[in-house]
């Protein structure tokens, strides 16, 4: 009887230390599955070889690349917060249509704007409308209106030009302007910026990085402007787009600059130079409106590549006039603009703004920018090497038939 006990003990006990012996064996394994790598020899038994960290996605070295070169590419069409936001009506109906022409055409990208002279202009629907283009591989660029920003006027005073007699100055359309000389600027802005970020946009893209061109700038109290506008701009230029690819360094960052400044090279009353920009930004959006060159167009002769010097009035005869040459005025203006940069040492890569509107001044002059001015331009962009290109129109409808499907 005692044996029979003993023997069924035993029996049970072996059981249970199979059981622990085995449960422990798979608990190894899930422990060390991911990490661990096993080979075997030429007589089947399993050696370990290395220890592998659990894949964590693309490197930093492979986010920047893969930034890099998908911007690289970009055609797209600016948006306005008030189109990015909208869930219904007639909003949402024109958010909806320039959706289905990226999904339709050649275009891939959309500029939306973020910020305005009010200030931000983020919102929840506007973001959760951002993360539905990013699923659909829709490269997506955040508008950022720098210094004409009047949101904090009232609580820093001190952040903006002033009057000579100590007020902040306002231009024209009562539009304050802040002072880019300031650190507190350059702090505000940047952080703004890095929220954008976090917003989960691919780009980050500055417009009135300078000082104003319009109103009565003589009354800009002297202590506001510095002696050389250039140096300024171009300080906060390098310390913005640093501060930003610091916080994330795959961000790409670009600039909106006037079209004329491609072939003037800079403009002393605004602080912008080309060639300084140029050394900072990923890319650089002129806006090349043919519309916009009130004061004519002109570029001097070309013979590296054997092209001919141009010279367009504005309000002339059609068959002289600036706005009736979109592909040369585009085509130049992006070559003019390439060449500042390479020769100063820059990086920045030419992607223009190109005009999709009508001004009734061209249209009562049987000026009219349809699908073949438009596709014109685009050609021009392209002809002369640009990486990519963007289109405006502020109402956000857009010529269908210029583009590629």
């Amino acid at each position: 009887m005692l044996k029979t006990i003993i023997a069924s003990w035993a029996v049970r006990f072996s059981v249970i230390v199979i059981v622990v012996i085995v449960g422990l064996f798979f608990v190894f394994q899930a422990f060390y599955k991911s990490t661990t790598v096993f080979s075997f020899n030429n007589d089947d038994a399993a050696t370990v070889v290395t220890d592998e960290p659990v894949p964590t996605g693309p490197t930093l070295e492979e986010r920047i690349a893969q930034a890099q070169e998908r911007s690289q590419e970009v055609r797209g069409v600016y948006m306005t917060a008030l189109v990015a936001s909208s869930v219904n009506g007639a909003g949402k109906t024109k958010r909806d249509r320039i959706v289905d022409l990226i999904a339709t055409t050649e275009l891939n990208a959309v500029v939306i704007d973020v910020k305005e002279v009010a200030g931000s202009q983020l919102n929840e629907n506007l973001v959760s409308f951002v993360q539905s283009l990013k699923k659909q591989g829709i490269w997506t660029i955040a508008r950022v209106p720098l210094m004409r920003d009047s949101s904090e006027v009232q609580t820093h005073s001190d952040w903006y030009l002033q009057r000579t007699d100590g007020r902040p100055w306002a231009d024209a359309l009562g539009h304050y302007w802040l002072d880019p000389a300031q650190p507190e600027v350059a702090t505000y802005l940047s952080t703004f910026a890095k929220n954008v970020i976090d917003a989960g946009f691919d780009e980050i893209q500055t417009d009135y990085i300078r000082y104003p061109s319009d109103g009565n700038l003589r009354s800009i109290a002297s202590t506001s402007l510095p002696e050389n506008k250039f140096t300024v701009i171009d300080t906060f230029s390098r310390d913005f787009v640093g501060a930003l690819k610091e916080y994330k360094p795959e961000i790409i960052v670009s600039t909106d600059l006037f079209g004329y400044i491609a072939t003037l090279k800079k403009d002393n009353t605004i602080g912008q130079r080309l060639e300084d920009l140029g050394k900072h930004f990923d890319y650089i959006s002129l806006m090349l409106y043919p519309s916009h060159f009130y004061a004519g167009f002109s570029v001097p002769a070309d013979a590296a590549r054997n092209l001919p010097a141009l010279s367009y009035g504005y309000g002339v005869d059609p068959s002289f006039d600036v706005v009736a040459r979109p592909y040369q005025v585009i085509y130049r203006s992006t070559l003019a603009a390439q060449d500042v940069v390479a020769t100063s040492s820059g990086k920045a890569l030419m992607r223009p703004f190109l005009q999709d509107f009508n001004l009734s001044f061209d249209r009562n002059r049987g000026i009219v920018y349809g699908s073949e001015r438009v596709r014109a331009q685009i050609d021009g962009a392209q002809d002369a090497g640009a990486s990519g290109w963007l289109l405006w129109n502020a109402s956000n409808n857009y010529t269908e038939q210029a583009l590629q499907q």
